[in-house]
């Protein structure tokens, strides 16, 4: 911190002129109460003093004292006179302890009967002393305004050793995600870098495998994509064959349902519901025979025994399709939640590795997603193409610039130790030594003035 002493100038100034003009009011009265002290001059002096008087009273100026005096025979040796008078010892004595006005003491000796002439020189001499005046253009190039005197503050400001030190809140430390052989580095000490650019490549079978296990958990995916539709699908269509068959169906009925999905369901309730029906159908033939006594009792037993088999069989196949329809509904949902569950975990591991949103979206668009009969490429074939599949980019986390670096070609990078260090230097921290005798005089708010080796001042 440097004060500004250019407010002082101005100060000093008014004080000088203050005290100035404090002197010279002081002067004038110890010269009056010494006049009214002294005895009156014109009784005691001589003819010689009164033509002098007179010759001063008739030049204003009095430009040319030493030669009037000569030219009076008279008084040849005025200030002998003047020194040989005891009545006027006292009032030379008093003039001389009167500092600042030694002219009008010089006066009073050289003539006691002169006190007009010796008081309007002293006060002649007074007035060239300290009489100052400006102009306004004076005033205003030097910075002196004129205000009434009152209280006021003055700046008080120290100097202190410092240092200029890194935010610590803004430097990081690069360590590489995952192992791997350094394979290319683009930055170096110094080098400015932005916000998640590239610093290096690192080749890691560790992130080759993350990328595989991703992409057969969005297989599982795409497979449950297509099974939970289908099962879903034999569900509802199931479920619409078993209410059609709790009464009898028609013909054309059962045919409505011939273009709908419903897997091997369709054979087991069809089938149990056709036994029903022909054993039915025997029961009520052996039931009307019975009744016109053309056949025996025991075929109608064998006939009715036949009927309840069928309709007792046609009922738990009802009940054992219902039940695995649905159970595959519900595995097919559980498979598909499960299936995004472990596929959400396989692509945040590769978040964390430092995998970007572009290499998922790649991975993602290999699987696929319909039951299309179309060929499907070979992954394999796929992932040849991307000859970088297995390396890992290491990003700057901010921008800044290089301030450590830790990494050559063709190195191993274990994942644990940091490689590079970047420092964002927008925001830096000052650091002051500050005196114990100045402790008092340092509070928080305070402007600070940093001189960095001979630079420009930043406040």
């Amino acid at each position: 911190m440097n004060a500004d002493h250019r407010l002082l100038h101005p100060l000093i100034v008014f004080v000088m002129l203050f005290m100035s003009v404090v002197l010279v009011g002081c002067d004038r009265k110890a010269h009056e109460e010494h006049e009214s002290e002294k005895p009156a001059a014109a009784e005691t002096g001589l003819e010689g003093h009164e033509d002098h008087a007179d010759e001063h009273d008739e030049h204003d100026g009095h430009e040319d004292h030493a030669e009037d005096h000569d030219e009076d025979d008279g008084h040849e040796d005025h200030a002998e006179d003047h020194d040989e008078d005891d009545g006027h010892e006292d009032h030379a004595e008093d003039h001389d302890e009167d500092d600042g006005h030694e002219d009008h003491a010089e006066d009073h000796d050289e003539d006691d009967g002169h006190e007009d002439h010796a008081e309007d020189d002293g006060h002649e001499g007074h007035d060239d002393e300290v009489r100052v005046e400006l102009t306004p253009d004076q005033r205003k190039r030097v910075g002196l305004t004129l205000a009434k005197a009152g209280p006021g503050s003055v700046s008080v400001s120290g100097t202190f050793p410092g240092e200029i030190i890194l935010d610590p809140d803004r430097v990081v430390h690069v360590v590489p995600r995952v192992a791997g052989i350094v394979r290319e580095v683009k930055k170096t000490l110094g080098d400015r870098v932005g916000a998640d650019e590239i610093l290096a490549w690192i080749e890691s079978d560790e992130l080759a495998e993350a990328k595989l296990t991703y992409y057969a958990k969005q297989a599982e995916i795409g497979s449950c994509m297509i099974h939970l539709p289908r099962a879903k699908a034999i569900f509802a269509n199931v479920m619409r064959l078993l209410a059609l068959l709790e009464k009898p169906p028609t013909l054309e009925e059962l045919r409505e349902l011939d273009d709908l999905e419903m897997g091997e369901y369709r054979g087991q309730l069809l089938t149990v519901y056709a036994e029903l029906a022909a054993a039915r159908s025997a029961y009520e033939q052996e039931e009307a025979l019975r009744g016109k006594q053309i056949s025996s009792e025991r075929e109608r037993v064998e006939a009715e025994t036949a009927f309840k088999k069928a309709e007792a069989a046609f009922i738990a196949a009802k009940d054992t399709v219902r039940f695995k329809v649905g159970l595959e509904y519900s595995e097919a949902a559980r498979n598909c939640r499960v299936a995004e569950f472990e596929g959400a975990a396989a692509e945040q591991r590769l978040r964390l590795k430092g995998v970007g949103d572009e290499v998922i979206r790649k991975l993602r668009a290999l699987v696929p997603r319909t039951g299309s009969l179309e060929p499907i490429p070979s992954v394999l074939d796929e992932l040849a193409k991307d000859e970088r599949f297995a390396w890992a980019a290491l990003r700057a986390p901010l921008a800044g610039f290089v301030i450590e670096k830790h990494l050559s070609l063709g190195e191993k990078a274990d994942g644990e130790e940091s490689v590079f260090a970047i420092a964002d230097t927008s925001s830096v921290w000052v650091r002051f030594s500050i005196y114990q005798k100045d402790l008092a005089s340092v509070k928080p708010g305070l402007k600070v003035r940093v001189m960095p080796g001979a630079s420009k001042a930043v406040e």
